[in-house]
Parts: C-alpha cells; sequence; structure tokens
C-alpha cells in the first residue's frame, strides 16, 4: 500500500500513501484481465478420471480417463496422460502408468483413455493427474492446471455413517435397526459365498465386561465396491438381564473374522436396558389381619416378561404391597419389601412368604401386592396388574380429621360472586361423604383489617363426589366477597355439618389477604379462537372441538360461566339455542384458556350456521351484552359411516372371563351394515388412558341394518388377566376398511371393573 518516500515533519513521520496512483491502474488493469477472458487460454486440458476412493495394496485398477480441451491450442495425438502419487510433500511415485491419446483433441471436443493405475502401500494419497509430452509435465512448461485425488490404499475398513440404535431398552425386546455404511477399504465387500461380508451384533455389559454376541446377521443385497455406501435393516434383540450395555454394530466375514478384529472401529452405542415390568400373583392362602399387626402371606410370583428379574443388582426387584380403600381410594403405598431370594428369569416361579403389615384402623381394604425395582419403578406404574385380595380387617375405628389444601390467589369487588379453583387432600381417617346426615362441604370466614370476624358462615361448596382418605379432589369454590371494599383475610375451612369445622378440630385453615375492590358493573368481552372447527360434520354426533378462549371481561370467570353455541338454518332461522355447555371456570381476567368445546350436531343434514357464544347462567349471555360472537358455515351431512351406542355406564366380570354386555347401536350412516362386512367389536385402555386392547373380539352382527334402524347385540368382551380398572369403548368395524372411530365417529364407553 505504501512506497518508499518517507516524509518527515514536526509531528513526526510516514511513508507517502500512493493510493492515487494504483487507483489511476485500475482500468489498465481491469482491461488486461477481461482480455485474458475474452482471448481464452492457449493450453487449458480440464482432466476428470473414474479413480476410486480407495484400493487394496498392489492391485491394479484401469482408471478411465476423460480430457476436454478448454484452451484455444488443439491438444496433440499421442500426448500421454500419467499421473505422480504424493504423500505430504514427498512423491510416492514419481511416474505412474500412462495412456496415450489416440488423436488430436481440438478445442471444445473430448477424449478418453485408460489409464493403468497400481495401488500404493496401506495408508493416504493424493493422486496428481497431469498431461505429458516427451517425459515432461504439462503443468511445469504451460502452467496447466493438475487433477488432485484423495486416495487411500487400504485393507477390509467401514465407515459408520448412521444408525438409530435407541438408548432405551427393554429386557429381551427385539427392534429393527436401520444403518448406513460405507465401504471406504480397498477390498470389495463380497455378499456371496465363500466367506460372504454380514451386518451383525453384539452387547456388551458396562458393569461385567461380559459378552453377549447377537442371535442374528443379515447378508448384503450385493457385492459393495470400495466407495460405495449401502443402508441395511437389521433386527435386534436385547440381553435378558436389565443393566448397562455397548450395543456394538459389526460387520462379520462369515467363518473368517469380524470387522473389529482387524482394529477396524465398530458402531459402539451406550444403552441402558430396562427391567420387562410383567409379572402374576397367586395367594397360596388368606391369612387373618389385625389392625395395626404384621401377617405371614404365601405368595406364587411368575415372571410373566421376556426378562430376568434382578435381586443383586444395585436396583432389585422386590416384592412389596400396597392397601386401598374398599372404594378404591390409597391407605398404604409404600409396603414393607420381601426379597425374592435370587434372579428370577422369564417364565420362572417363586413363592415367598411376604411380611404384610395392615392398617391402623379395622375396616374393609384391598390388599394390593407389587413388585417394585429399587430406585427404578412399581410394576404396576409400568402397566402390571397388581395381586389383589379383599380383606376385612378387625380393629376400632376413630375418626382423626386433616385436611390439604391448594388455592389460587383470590380477588375481587365488594358484593360480587366468584369460584375459586381448589384443591382438597384427605388426610382424615375416614372418607368425606357429600351426602347423608353429616357431609363434608367447603366454606371460609371473613376477617377485617381489625381482627373482626365479618362474615363467619361462608357459602357452602359441596364436593363433587366422595373423598376417600389420601385421594385429592379439585373442583370449582363458590365466593362471596364482603359488602364493602378493603383489606380482608380469607380463611378456607372445611365442615362436617352437624359435627365440627375441621378447624375445631385442629386442621389448620389457609390464609389469603386479599385487597376486595369497590364494586363495578361488570363488563362480558372475551375473544374466540374457533378456526380449528370442522367445515363439515357428521349429523347426530356429538363431536370435540379445540377452542382458545381470551377472558376479556373485569371480572374472572367462575363455576357459572360456560362455553356454548347455537345453530341456525341457512335462512338465519334459529334452530339450537341452549347448546351444549363447556365450563370455562378459572378463567382470570386476560387469562387465555384452551378448551375442547362439546358441539352437539343437528340431525337433519344441510347447511348451518355455527354461532359460539358465552353464557354467565343465570345472568346474561355475553352475545346479549354487546359482544361480537364468532360465526362459522357448516356443512352437515350423514356420512357413510356413522353410528351411536347406547351402553350400560358400568360393568364388572372376573379376569380370564369371558362376558356380554347389552349395547344398542343405531345406524346414522348411509351405507347398509350387513353381516360379515360388519361387526361390532371394542378397544380397552387402563384406567390412566394408555390403550391395553385395540384388536377387541368380534361380535357378529346378525342381519343387515339399514340406515336409521337400530339393533342391540350381546358385545362379548374378554376380560384382561389382570384385576383392576379399565375403561371399554365400543366400536364397529367395516372389516378391511375402517374402524367408525377411525372416521370420527365417538365409540360408546363404559366403566370396567376385573375382578
Amino acid at each position: 500500500h505504501r512506497d518508499c518516500n518517507y516524509i518527515q515533519s514536526q509531528y513526526g513521520g510516514q511513508t507517502a500513501c500512493p493510493g492515487n496512483a494504483l487507483y489511476a491502474q485500475l482500468v489498465n488493469i481491469r482491461q488486461m484481465a477481461q482480455a485474458a477472458v475474452v482471448n481464452g487460454y492457449n493450453q487449458m486440458p480440464y482432466i476428470e478420471t473414474a479413480l476410486p476412493k480407495a484400493g487394496y495394496p498392489g492391485a491394479n485398477i484401469a482408471v478411465g480417463v476423460t480430457v476436454s480441451n478448454r484452451g484455444k491450442t488443439t491438444i496433440p495425438g499421442g500426448t500421454r496422460v500419467s499421473y505422480r502419487v504424493m504423500q505430504g510433500a514427498t512423491t510416492v511415485i514419481a511416474q505412474g502408468g500412462a495412456g496415450t491419446i489416440p488423436s488430436d483433441i481440438v478445442p471444445g471436443a473430448v477424449a478418453g483413455v485408460n489409464v493403468p493405475f497400481t495401488v500404493p502401500a496401506i495408508g493416504n494419497y493424493i493422486v496428481r493427474w497431469d498431461l505429458q509430452t516427451g517425459g515432461t509435465w504439462w503443468n511445469p512448461i504451460y502452467g496447466t492446471p493438475v487433477r488432485e485425488q484423495y486416495f487411500r490404499g487400504a485393507d477390509w475398513s467401514v465407515d459408520w455413517v448412521n444408525d438409530n440404535v435407541p438408548i432405551s431398552w427393554t429386557a429381551g425386546e427385539t427392534k429393527m435397526i436401520s444403518v448406513t455404511v460405507a465401504n471406504d477399504g480397498g477390498r470389495i465387500w463380497n455378499a456371496a459365498a465363500p466367506g460372504p461380508v454380514q451386518l451383525g451384533y453384539k452387547w456388551v455389559s458396562n458393569a461385567t465386561g461380559n459378552t453377549f454376541p447377537g442371535a442374528n446377521r443379515v447378508s448384503l443385497p450385493g457385492d459393495v465396491q470400495p466407495g460405495q455406501t449401502i443402508s441395511l435393516q437389521i433386527p435386534v434383540t436385547a440381553p435378558v438381564y436389565p443393566t448397562n450395555y455397548t450395543m456394538s454394530l459389526d460387520l462379520y466375514k462369515q467363518n473368517e473374522f469380524a470387522f473389529a478384529d482387524k482394529g477396524i472401529a465398530d458402531d459402539d452405542n451406550n444403552t441402558g436396558v430396562s427391567v420387562d415390568f410383567k409379572a402374576a400373583y397367586t395367594f397360596n392362602a388368606t391369612p387373618t389381619f389385625t389392625a395395626g399387626q404384621t401377617a405371614s402371606v404365601p405368595v406364587t410370583i411368575r415372571n410373566i416378561g421376556n426378562g430376568t428379574f434382578p435381586t443383586t443388582s444395585s436396583y432389585p426387584v422386590n416384592l412389596a404391597y400396597h392397601w386401598s380403600s374398599a372404594s378404591g381410594a390409597n391407605v398404604i403405598w409404600d409396603g414393607s419389601r420381601t426379597p425374592l431370594g435370587a434372579d428370577v428369569v422369564s417364565g420362572q416361579v417363586v413363592t415367598v412368604n411376604a411380611a404384610v403389615t395392615a392398617p391402623t384402623t379395622g375396616g374393609s381394604y384391598v390388599l394390593k401386592l407389587d413388585l417394585v425395582q429399587e430406585g427404578v419403578a412399581w410394576f404396576s406404574t409400568k402397566g402390571a396388574a397388581t395381586g389383589n385380595l379383599p380383606v376385612a380387617i378387625q380393629g376400632p375405628v376413630v375418626a382423626s380429621f386433616g385436611a390439604n389444601y391448594a388455592i389460587l390467589p383470590v380477588s375481587g369487588m365488594a358484593g360480587s360472586r366468584t369460584t375459586v379453583p381448589i384443591t382438597l387432600g384427605n388426610t382424615s381417617n375416614f372418607t368425606w361423604p357429600t351426602a347423608g346426615p353429616n357431609p363434608v362441604t367447603l366454606s371460609y370466614h371473613w376477617i377485617n383489617s381489625a381482627g373482626k370476624t365479618v362474615v363467619w358462615d361462608g357459602l357452602r361448596t359441596k364436593l363433587p363426589a366422595d373423598v376417600p382418605p389420601d385421594q385429592l379432589t379439585q373442583f370449582q369454590a363458590d365466593l362471596a366477597f364482603p359488602s364493602a371494599a378493603g383489606t380482608y383475610l380469607l380463611r378456607w375451612d372445611l365442615v362436617q355439618e352437624g359435627v365440627s369445622w375441621f378447624s375445631g378440630k385442629g386442621v389448620r385453615m389457609p390464609e389469603q389477604t386479599v385487597a376486595v375492590q369497590s364494586f363495578v358493573a361488570p363488563f362480558y368481552g372475551a375473544s374466540l379462537g374457533v378456526d380449528q372447527t370442522p367445515a363439515t360434520m357428521g349429523a347426530k354426533l356429538t363431536i370435540s372441538v379445540p377452542v382458545k378462549i381470551e377472558n376479556m371481561s373485569n371480572f374472572d370467570w367462575g363455576s357459572n360461566v360456560n362455553l356454548t353455541y347455537h345453530w341456525y338454518d341457512a335462512a338465519g332461522n334459529l334452530v339450537v339455542w341452549d347448546g351444549v355447555r363447556t365450563s370455562l371456570a378459572g378463567t382470570a381476567r386476560t387469562v387465555i384458556a384452551a378448551v375442547n368445546a362439546q358441539i352437539a350436531v343437528p340431525s337433519t343434514p344441510g347447511t348451518y350456521r355455527l354461532r359460539y357464544d358465552i353464557v354467565q347462567e343465570g345472568v346474561a349471555w355475553f352475545s346479549s351484552q354487546g359482544m361480537q360472537t364468532p360465526v362459522k358455515q357448516v356443512s352437515v351431512i350423514v356420512p357413510a359411516l356413522s353410528a351411536l351406542y347406547s351402553a350400560p355406564a358400568n360393568v364388572n366380570g372376573a379376569v380370564n372371563s369371558m362376558i356380554t354386555v347389552p349395547v344398542t347401536i343405531t345406524n346414522t350412516g348411509t351405507t347398509t351394515w350387513q353381516p360379515g362386512a360388519f361387526n361390532a367389536a371394542y378397544h380397552l385402555y387402563v384406567a390412566n388412558g394408555p390403550l391395553f386392547v385395540w384388536d377387541g373380539v368380534r361380535t357378529a352382527i346378525p342381519a343387515a341394518v339399514a340406515p336409521g334402524e337400530a339393533v342391540t347385540l350381546n358385545v362379548i368382551v374378554k376380560m384382561p388377566a389382570g384385576p383392576g380398572m379399565y375403561l371399554v369403548g365400543f366400536d364397529v368395524v367395516q372389516e378391511g376398511v375402517a374402524w367408525f372411530s377411525g372416521q370420527g365417529v365417538p365409540v360408546g364407553s363404559a366403566t370396567l371393573q376385573v375382578q
């Protein structure tokens, strides 16, 4: 940038800046560069080769080479194409094999030759291709470009590109694993005998180092050339003993060696294999229990899973138990442990004498045997059924009051009412009844800033259902604010009517400081997001539509505020005003709630307008208070497949038995149900929601059921092998075509108690 003219002044010295001189030369530089591009180069060969990425040392490869003349001068026939082999700055092969260009290559033309290539020793190289005339390389003479390619002299080798090996497995389970591999060695992976190359695996215990070879290997789809990449799938079965493993994928040359034996890295994956949580229990005798006492219970346990139950690992499996009330409420969860004695392998049966301590108060209970892997999980929480035994325990029952409260902050206006979401926990030793002469209800007390009680007997809120000991209940509690504005203390309190306030029995009352504001006339407002409303709905069905609602009112919505809708026909005539309610209780001001609106569809096909609305029951519709409500046009059709179900709410049966349930099914579609093509069936779900059985036993439809007709069937249901509470969803299936529920038709539901 600077020349050597040194300029000195009183402020120091510097070299002169030649910027103006250089700038004046830019025009000439541009013209010279443009002329070079336009005129082209005299000598400009462009070389492309089919050299593979790797090869076996000493092998001879005929490499196809293409020479394109991109210069202005003809490349004469007889010119040779050859190469040199470099390793860093060292020339390993100064003169490789050569191929001769048979005839002149005029500008713009292309010619091909075959050049013999001898693979160098094992190592990484650069192969430099160039033209030669009379033994002289073109690059030093003409400045023409060379072609450089990476090459590897190698024996057997593999590059593991990717795989989908999961980190979590269940003992004994099999998963299909996909893997992509590249042959980055010098040998061809042969797919056929002798000694074909195959994909396999092994498991190595991280705790002991023991190796467990895989049960199977898979063949290659064809020979794999050096540089070629392929994708394979292999079924992999986990070990039966649960612990941490390294699962290694590897290539094996049958009856010869594993690639890892030659120092080639295999595909290591750190994984964890968990217990297969499946067991069955048998009570060998029914002992007599006394409150608070310990009894010995002889029990037989069968491992019905695919893996081993470990007893000596860091996370052993032991037998324990739970106690629940006759209504199913938990009384004692973490029962004492009984060791199994030794590892229990799949299919093995072991008998132990379980030490079981009864609850401290008498009554009717259920003893539930349950295995537990210490520090990991109870078997029942992984879907395994407990071993249940109804037990009558002799002993005293003395009422002990206790409760836990979880309540959100409260605010409101003087003289107004609201509802507050609340969670209560029953820590009493008796069930809180909702009916009878002495029901338990929730109330509250208001205390002003001077410490004076201004309201003692607050509004009562009934519990939604009986609450057994150690169980929770959630509901919206009614609350009336004091008539005057100010700062108050709000104390919530349960009361057993006719007996005592819980606070009178020493139960702590939760306290909240509440700023009660002066009364302001209510403003009714909301923003509704109803974009997921289907444009087409099936007649007579009740469907669920996701809706987002923002509370833009000046008050929190209590239990008397609901989302609903109105139906109008195409001419604007009202068809249905009072739609099904969906609760918005507990939605505070400015909060956005996501709900599933329940929509009962009209029974007559046609075009309708669905107008969403909000109602404060007994007070006002939001639309009547000036709020704009969204309207969606809906086409109501009679679908090809549709049904309505009428079934009993509760069903009982013994384990592994076959029962029948009377179900009336109405054909609300357009298709006639022909016997054989259509059947009634069901799906089973465990009580907490996960699917247990999808493809239930079929019940034949005895005769054709035309649209609009109904048929009552005794639907056959096979009881599960484990006792407990389940949900059964009745469904119709058009065999080989579709389940009705898969077409958006709601199932008929019932609660299933398996004993």
